[in-house]
């Protein structure tokens, strides 16, 4: 299985073997939901740069939480 995750780098291509990606990016209530989070701390986290998160057009725009580099960087880590 292959994964392209075209938000972060255009010509990165990452070789998984049993790991599914549901989303590439995540709404800030979805994000919330999944890690108990409450919607105004992962806004807060957002706007702080605590998490990786979609290019908005407007400062108005909704945050997106960048699910992809997230599981991206916890494969990557070093335990």
């Amino acid at each position: 299985m292959w994964v392209h995750i075209s938000p972060i780098k255009p010509t990165e291509t990452i070789t998984m073997t049993g790991i599914y990606i549901d989303t590439p990016f995540l709404s800030v209530d979805e994000y919330a939901r999944r890690t108990g989070m409450t919607r105004s701390v992962v806004v807060r986290m957002c706007r702080d740069g605590d998490l990786p998160t979609r290019r908005r057009k407007s400062d108005s725009a909704p945050y997106y939480v960048n699910n992809a580099l997230l599981i991206k960087k916890a494969i990557e880590s070093e335990y």
